[in-house]
C-alpha cells in the first residue's frame, strides 16, 4: 500500500444474518484527500459496510457474513454517525479532550488546544464554557463538533453516515465545505453516506451506488466533474452543477425503478442455516457479554480519572443518588408490613413479646437481599440500561471506539462499579429500613425491646443464625456483581432501534430475577444442609 492509499478493498461481499446479500464484489481505493460518497436506498448496505471499517468483530458477533479478497486499512477508522453521536454524559468541551488525549502525537488537552479544532471546523469558542451540555448544540454544530473529535483523535480516514440529516441547504452547502477544506487542506480521506444529492455533489471525487445484493456502480466514472463545493473555481460553477444534480437525480431514479425486481429476487426462500445462525447469534451474544463484563469489572482496573471518571459519577447519580429516598421509604414501610403481618398470625395465647423474640430479624435477614436485588435492578438497572442503550442506539459508544476509546476500558469496568457499589449501598439501606420500620411497628403497637431483638442477631447473632447472615451477605455480593454484569451487557449491545433498547431493559429485570429465584433456593438448601436453622 503506497504513502497516500489510506484503504484498498477488492472483492467486499456482506451478507445479513439471514442471509440476504447486501454488498457483492465491491472494490474501493481511496487516497490521502479523496472524498468518497456512497448512495443508495435503506437495506442497500451502507451502513454494513461503515461497520465493516470500524468494527468488522462485532458485525460479525451480531451474525453478518464478511468476506474479501483483500482489505488493507492501515489505521483506524474515525466514525461519525448521524447527528453526531456526541458522548452526552460529559459537556462539549470534553468531547474534544476525550478525543485530543488519543493522539498518537500524545497532545495536550488543554483549553488552547481544545480551541483549536474549534477554531479549525468553525465552531465558537464560547462553546469552550464549562459545563456546555451537547444537547444545547444544533444539529450543524453537532455534526462540525462530531467531525473535530475525529480529527483531534488523529484519524486520517473519517466515516460520515449521513452528515446532512436534520440541517437545512445552508447548512448542507456549509457542511459540504468544511469537509472539502479538511480534505484539501489536512489531506483526510472521508467515505460519506449520504441522500442528500446537494451534499453528494458538493464534496464527491466519486460517487457509487449501493443497491441490495448487486455490485456497486461507479456512477458517471470518469465523465464526473469533482467536487463542486471545492475550493477550485470548479465550485462557482452554478449552472453545471445544477445540470449535474439533474443528471444525478434522473440516474438515481432509474435506478430506483429497478430496485422492485431486485427485492423480489431477494425475498425467496433462504438458506435455513443462517437464519439459525442469526437467531442464535443474537441471544447467545448477550449472556457471552455478561461473562466478559463481569470479569472486566472485577480483574480489569478503570481507565484514568477523566475517561472512566464521569461514566463512574453518571451511573451512581443515576442508580443510587436519585432512587436512594424511594429505596428507604420502601424498606421502612415493608418492615412495618411485613412485621406487623408476622405477629399477627401467632398463635393464640402467645403474646407479641414472646412471638417477636422467637422471630428475632430472621425475616430481614431472609427477604433483605432478594427484595432489595429485584427492586434495584427494575429501578435502577433499568434507568441505567436505559441509558446505555440510548448511547448504544444513537451510536456514542461506537463513536467513542472509533477515536480509540474501546468499551472495555473506559466504559464496562467503570459501569459496572458503579452498579455493584449501588446495589451493595441499595442492599445494607434495605435491611437497614427493614430493622426500622420493624422497630417503628413495635414501638406503635407497644412491644417491649423491639430494638435489641431486631439488631441482636446483627450486632451479636446467635449460632444457628450465624449461617443465615453469612448467606444474605454471599447472596448480596452475588446479586451485586450479577446484576452490574447483565445490565452492562444488555444496555451497550447494539441497539438499532427504540424497542431494542426496550428489550434490553425488561431482559435484564426477568433474567436477574429468575436467577435471584433460583440461588434463593440453592442456598436456603445449602444452609438448612449445614444444620438446624
Amino acid at each position: 500500500m503506497t504513502a497516500d492509499l489510506l484503504l484498498s478493498i477488492r472483492q467486499l461481499a456482506i451478507n445479513a444474518p439471514d442471509g440476504t446479500p447486501l454488498i457483492r464484489g465491491f472494490d474501493l481505493d481511496l487516497r490521502a484527500g479523496e472524498v468518497v460518497v456512497l448512495l443508495g436506498p435503506s437495506g442497500s448496505g451502507k451502513t454494513a459496510f461503515g461497520r465493516a471499517l470500524v468494527d468488522r468483530d462485532e458485525l460479525a458477533a451480531t451474525g453478518f457474513q464478511v468476506s474479501h479478497e483483500a482489505m488493507e486499512v492501515p489505521g483506524r477508522v474515525g466514525f461519525v454517525p448521524q447527528r453526531g453521536a456526541l458522548a452526552d454524559h460529559v459537556d462539549v468541551a470534553d468531547n474534544l479532550r476525550l478525543a485530543i488525549r488519543r493522539h498518537p502525537d500524545g497532545l495536550p488537552d488543554s483549553d488552547e488546544a481544545v480551541a483549536h479544532w474549534l477554531d479549525r471546523l468553525d465552531l465558537d469558542r464560547r462553546l469552550l464554557e464549562p459545563g456546555r451540555s451537547v444537547a444545547e448544540l444544533s444539529g450543524g454544530q453537532a455534526q462540525r463538533l462530531a467531525v473535530a473529535r475525529a480529527l483531534a483523535s488523529g484519524r486520517q480516514l473519517l466515516f460520515l453516515d449521513e452528515p446532512s440529516v436534520g440541517l437545512d441547504s445552508a447548512r448542507v452547502r456549509k457542511l459540504a465545505r468544511l469537509i472539502r477544506e479538511r480534505a484539501e487542506q489536512d489531506g483526510i480521506g472521508f467515505i460519506v453516506v449520504t441522500h442528500s444529492l446537494a451534499l453528494a455533489a458538493g464534496i464527491a471525487d466519486r460517487l457509487y451506488l449501493l443497491e441490495p445484493g448487486r455490485q456497486a456502480v461507479h456512477l458517471f466514472g470518469e465523465r464526473w466533474p469533482g467536487p463542486f463545493d471545492s475550493t477550485s473555481a470548479l465550485a462557482e460553477r452554478a449552472e453545471e452543477r445544477q445540470s449535474w444534480l439533474d443528471q444525478l437525480e434522473t440516474l438515481l431514479i432509474d435506478h430506483i425503478g429497478l430496485q422492485h425486481s431486485v427485492i423480489s429476487e431477494l425475498v425467496t426462500p433462504r438458506r435455513l442455516w443462517p437464519r439459525i445462525r442469526g437467531w442464535l447469534g443474537a441471544r447467545i451474544l448477550p449472556f457471552a457479554l455478561l461473562f466478559t463484563v463481569l470479569g472486566d469489572g472485577l480483574f480489569k482496573a478503570l481507565g484514568s480519572a477523566s475517561d472512566s471518571g464521569p461514566v463512574l459519577w453518571r451511573v451512581l447519580r443515576q442508580a443510587l443518588a436519585r432512587p436512594l429516598l424511594f429505596y428507604t421509604f420502601v424498606s421502612l414501610l415493608l418492615g412495618f408490613t411485613l412485621l406487623y403481618t408476622l405477629i399477627g398470625v401467632a398463635p393464640m395465647g402467645v403474646r407479641p413479646e414472646r412471638a417477636l423474640a422467637l422471630l428475632g430479624n430472621g425475616h430481614v435477614v431472609a427477604l433483605m437481599p432478594p427484595l432489595a436485588a429485584i427492586l434495584f435492578v427494575a429501578a435502577s438497572g433499568n434507568a441505567v440500561s436505559g441509558w446505555l442503550g440510548g448511547a448504544s442506539l444513537t451510536r456514542q459508544i461506537a463513536a467513542l471506539e472509533a477515536i480509540g476509546m474501546s468499551r472495555r476500558v473506559y466504559l464496562w469496568p467503570a459501569a459496572w462499579w458503579g452498579l455493584f457499589v449501588s446495589a451493595l449501598v441499595v442492599t445494607a439501606v434495605f435491611g437497614l429500613g427493614l430493622t426500622l420500620g420493624g422497630v417503628a411497628y413495635t414501638e406503635i403497637a407497644g412491644i417491649e425491646g423491639g430494638w435489641e431483638v431486631l439488631t441482636g442477631d446483627w450486632l451479636d447473632p446467635r449460632p444457628e443464625r450465624r449461617p443465615w447472615n453469612i448467606r444474605a451477605l454471599a447472596l448480596g455480593l452475588l446479586y451485586a456483581g450479577g446484576i452490574a454484569a447483565d445490565v452492562v451487557a444488555a444496555g451497550t449491545l447494539r441497539k438499532d432501534t427504540a424497542d431494542d433498547v426496550v428489550r434490553a431493559m425488561t431482559g435484564s429485570v426477568v433474567r436477574c430475577t429468575l436467577w435471584i429465584v433460583v440461588w434463593e433456593l440453592v442456598s436456603v438448601w445449602f444452609v438448612r444442609g449445614l444444620g438446624p436453622g
